[in-house]
């Protein structure tokens, strides 16, 4: 690498740095914008997809074991 092209090396190291952190505050801010329609579960349903959860989770860890 030439002492030339060095900077630009930097500078998209920045960049990809900033994209990165950027991305992630995108991530974030979208987990809390659409959190709150997921909470508002009906409580049936919520106790429905618990269930399942909890028999699907049973039945992996069944056949795990040998």
């Amino acid at each position: 690498m030439t002492p030339a092209s060095r900077p630009w090396t930097r500078a998209i190291q920045v960049r990809e740095t900033q994209n990165a952190a950027l991305t992630a505050e995108i991530a974030r801010l979208k987990r809390l914008q659409f959190a709150a329609r997921t909470k508002r579960m009906d409580p049936d349903q919520r106790q429905l997809f618990e269930q399942t959860l909890a028999a699907d989770i049973a039945a992996v860890e069944r056949s795990w074991r040998p």
